[in-house]
């Protein structure tokens, strides 16, 4: 498997990772992955009890969050209006 960027990988290979008995080095191998990802997988498993992929966060602010309140005031005033009668 070849890293994806910004993606978790599947579950049903995190299982397989959690499944696997045996050092990081051999487990990884196995199944075309990092001894860090293998390790990050079991200590998950270990401190939280969760087999599954935690909240990706990119911690950047969003463009429009200071536009929230009047952007939905304005489409309460009209709901029945289409984005692009909206955006005019």
């Amino acid at each position: 498997m070849s890293w994806r960027c910004g993606k978790a990988y599947a579950q049903d290979l995190r299982d397989r990772v959690l499944a696997a008995k045996g050092r990081l080095r051999v487990v990884a191998e196995r199944f075309g992955v990092s001894q860090a990802y293998v390790s990050r997988v079991r200590s998950r498993h270990e401190r939280l009890g969760q087999a599954s992929a935690g909240a990706q966060h990119n911690h950047v602010p969003l463009r429009l969050a200071g536009l929230k309140a009047p952007l939905l005031a304005q489409v309460a005033l009209a709901p029945e209006q289409t984005l692009v009668q909206l955006c005019q």
